[in-house]
């Protein structure tokens, strides 16, 4: 299963741009970075949160039953990443900046809830 998840982001990665996507620039790439660390702090939460089966993500599903947690994060970000990189600013920004967002928000109901980070 993570091969195909693999082979199909390094697939999407390596699909022609439009014309019409503009010139991928640092502070893009910091964004996207921004973005993969809070996502990573959600999916380190969502993975505690799946055991005890109160996640409350309905694609995911209480106990993980639906997708795992580990695929879901995967694709959300591959699928993020790709979304962003076909965008011209300034929708870019935005579609990063909202992405960035939601997950701080994520991280911190989590919190509120008991769930730290623990690396």
């Amino acid at each position: 299963m993570v091969v195909k998840a693999v082979v199909l982001v390094l697939t999407l990665i390596f699909l022609p741009r439009p014309a019409s996507a503009e010139k991928w620039t640092p502070a893009d790439t910091t964004m996207q970075l921004a973005f993969g660390i809070t996502l990573a702090m959600d999916w380190k939460q969502t993975r505690a949160i799946v055991k005890v089966c109160r996640e409350g993500n309905p694609i995911i599903g209480l106990c993980g039953e639906h997708v795992s947690a580990d695929l879901y994060m995967f694709s959300v970000f591959a699928l993020n990443t790709v979304i962003v990189a076909v965008l011209p600013q300034p929708y870019r920004r935005i579609v990063q900046l909202v992405s960035i967002y939601c997950e701080v928000d994520s991280v911190v109901w989590n919190v509120r809830f008991g769930k730290g980070i623990e690396f």
